[in-house]
């Protein structure tokens, strides 16, 4: 019996090993946070949030541009400076852009994209939840879609700064190197994403 049953795993283990592919792998093998871009090339990500009409597009070499009703900007992800060798792209010097009426907005923003890389489907959605009660004195509102593209948004609420910049982070899940088909508590109405999708598995932008 224990013979049957180390065969049947082995034989599991070699047939999932073929099935994998090298970025799948790869991402299996690094769980957590991976700096790299959660958006393909020339796609455009449109967002309905409690802070208005989020659209961003991006292009190539990680270049981004953001617009939120009259706000219009540009701008380039780079990777975090720092010793850490997860951290996030982003625009860590809040961005302040021109509005399409002609004058400077004061609405500032920074941006952030990662993957999020896991074994199971209640990791992210632990780490989403979780998200909520680590940023004290931000309004938080988290939004993301069952193939797991999350969009987080979070702005300091504090009177003592009352112009505080509106913090965007995007992320995609994976989970064992895949898109999730499902993810509990989704509002797939308020993302639409159009263009180029990344392919399951796959890292994207890779540096």
């Amino acid at each position: 019996m224990k013979i049957r049953l180390c065969f049947a795993l082995f034989a599991l283990f070699v047939f999932n090993s073929c099935a994998v592919s090298p970025e799948a792998s790869s991402l299996i093998s690094s769980p957590g946070v991976i700096a790299l871009p959660a958006l393909v090339p020339d796609s455009k990500v449109t967002v309905t949030s409690e802070h208005g009409t989020i659209v961003i597009t991006a292009g190539h070499n990680n270049e981004r541009s953001f617009s939120l009703d009259d706000d219009e900007r540009a701008f380039v992800l780079t990777k975090k400076k720092g010793t850490n060798p997860k951290a996030d792209l982003g625009v860590y010097i809040p961005v302040r852009g021109k509005s399409a009426k002609g004058h400077d907005r004061l609405v500032r923003v920074d941006v952030e994209e990662a993957l999020l890389s896991y074994h199971t489907l209640n990791e992210p959605i632990d780490f989403l939840w979780k998200q909520r009660f680590e940023k004290p004195g931000y309004d938080v509102e988290t939004l993301y879609t069952d193939s797991g593209l999350v969009v987080q948004l979070s702005k300091y609420i504090k009177r003592d700064k009352p112009e505080p910049p509106l913090h965007i982070n995007i992320w995609q899940v994976y989970v064992l190197g895949e898109k999730p088909l499902k993810m509990p508590g989704s509002q797939n109405e308020k993302i639409k994403v159009e263009g180029p999708e990344p392919v399951v598995g796959t890292i994207v932008e890779k540096k």
